[in-house]
């Protein structure tokens, strides 16, 4: 801060957070200081989520406390946080989808009888003039894109007069340029005086977008960072202890034999909307391919399309030459082809909360084994094996899984579906929220699965993982494939063009030529 020593916005002092006998947060220290974005790293259950709850007012403190500029304070819910001046931006946004921007942002703030639309837009366009932020307020948020809607999330907090914003995943969902547009205006909120907090697994953009990083390991402090200071790997060891293993692609496991061919599929939804429309294009064995696009682009359809969960309107599907969709209700018969599938959505889709690690992997395993019986000891040996594997932090296998975080839900679902030593896998975002080193463990298992021959699918956000790790790169839009293009031989720009439409076939036949 150019030597200036400035009260601090936000010191978050010897934290302590139990839940029974979990301690999520132990004697954790924070400072946040005026116009600074700080990145805070770490590893799945390390503590990330549960402070930023509670500085958010979601989760009261077992011990510590909070100062916000030089004042202790206590937050008995979020609307208390949010009239202190702090707001959390969620990764999955919290709007009415059918009413306007501008009723999005006033009609949940106001303390009158009657709505002030005049002297709330008049607010609300200041706000936009001095930070930079772009939106339209008149049209409905069904209407919005995907960074319209974040700008949107931030409006509404800073409509509230929040100073202190927290940021989880920002990027998640959005492509090159929309990042690049939100880290322009998160600069333009340093200039004006807000602290900005930034919860993300993606090393790139902390690198890029922060000032300083705090770093969490199992529920403590293990170092903060000026990131003009410290490097990825530095970062790395910080979480886990030890440097990165890089994984490298394994291209030379795929072959040149087509083993997933999908041709013309269309799939209608009950509305009669076109979810997919002339989807063509094939996986060789020992291939991974990767699938881009921003959300809503027809990726989960697809997605449950490949798997059996959802019909086809039109068109073939054929694993190794054979027609694997049926007749009867065209869906895929995934009683010709072992299909390993790990949706977006982890809890519901994927698995149920409710049931602990052993139920959860017998819902898989009735169909998997060919024993008239189940053999509950087996499994539950084998979710033992899973957790070493995987290193899933748990209580215990018969601990529901809704009870751990979000990435060590996503490895049990992983661990489910290698064990049925699938055929054809699909993978839907498989590292998100998970932090660096299970990131990478979860490359190597599907790498592992392409050197025995095995088609992957991958849908991912993150396009520099896509670029590393995958063979070729399919981008959709729309419900439309916008073109396949070598992981090797494109840049982020032009598959950032694609996702949003922009079509070059010249550019595109190109880059197929180089494959």
């Amino acid at each position: 801060m150019n030597g200036i020593t400035y009260t601090p916005t936000v010191h978050m002092e010897h934290i302590t957070k139990q839940f029974g006998r979990l301690t999520a947060n132990d004697c954790v220290s924070l400072t946040v200081q005026p116009g600074e974005v700080l990145a805070l790293l770490g590893e799945n259950g390390a503590g990330k989520s549960t402070l930023m709850n509670i500085l958010s007012g979601m989760y009261k403190p077992t011990g510590g406390r909070i100062l916000l500029d030089g004042t202790e304070v206590e937050f008995d819910s979020p609307r208390d946080a949010l009239q202190h001046g702090i707001g959390m931006i969620y990764q999955h946004f919290k709007l009415a989808e059918h009413m306007t921007g501008l009723e999005n942002i006033i009609e949940g703030n106001n303390s009158g009888f009657f709505l002030n639309r005049k002297k709330g837009r008049k607010k609300i366009e200041e706000l936009c003039r001095r930070t930079g932020l772009p939106l339209k307020l008149d049209i409905p948020v069904c209407n919005m894109s995907i960074s319209e809607k974040q700008t949107l999330e931030i409006l509404k907090v800073l409509y509230c007069d929040a100073r202190v914003l927290i940021l989880d995943e920002p990027t998640a969902v959005l492509t090159p340029q929309e990042t690049e547009k939100l880290f322009t205006v998160l600069e333009a909120m340093k200039k004006s005086g807000h602290s900005i907090i930034i919860i993300t697994h993606k090393l790139n953009e902390v690198m890029a977008v922060s000032d300083r990083i705090a770093v969490l390991r199992d529920g403590k402090n293990a170092g903060t960072a000026v990131t003009a200071e410290t490097t990825p790997d530095e970062l790395v060891r910080m979480m886990v202890g030890k440097g990165r293993n890089i994984v490298h692609p394994l291209s030379a496991s795929g072959t040149d034999k087509p083993a997933v061919e999908v041709k013309d599929v269309c799939s209608v939804n009950c509305d009669g909307v076109y979810q997919l429309r002339n989807v063509s294009f094939t996986i060789h064995e020992g291939e991974l391919l990767g699938v881009a696009g921003v959300a809503g682009s027809g990726q989960k359809t697809l997605c449950e399309v490949l798997s059996g969960m959802t019909p086809v309107t039109k068109g073939t599907i054929r694993y190794k030459g054979m027609s694997v969709v049926s007749p009867r209700d065209s869906r895929v018969d995934t009683k010709q082809v072992s299909v390993g599938f790990v949706p977006e959505n982890r809890l519901g889709t994927g698995l149920i909360g409710s049931m602990d690690m052993v139920d959860n992997i017998l819902l898989r395993a009735q169909y998997d084994d060919n024993s008239h019986f189940l053999n509950r000891a087996k499994i539950r040996a084998e979710c033992r094996e899973a957790i070493r594997v995987f290193d899933i932090k748990t209580q215990g296998i018969e601990y529901p899984v809704k009870m751990m975080s979000g990435g060590n839900i996503q490895k049990v679902m992983l661990a489910r579906e290698v064990r049925g030593k699938p055929q054809f896998f699909i993978a839907a975002y498989p590292v998100r929220g998970l932090d660096t080193a299970s990131t990478d463990a979860v490359y190597t298992m599907m790498h592992e699965l392409c050197t025995k021959g095995v088609p992957v699918l991958l849908v991912g956000e993150d396009l520099d993982q896509l670029m590393t790790q995958c063979d070729r790169i399919m981008v959709m839009c729309g419900g439309e494939v916008m073109g396949i293009v070598p992981a090797h031989g494109v840049t982020r720009e032009e598959i950032g063009d694609l996702m949003s439409g922009n079509k070059n076939p010249e550019r595109i036949s190109k880059l197929c030529a180089s494959l």
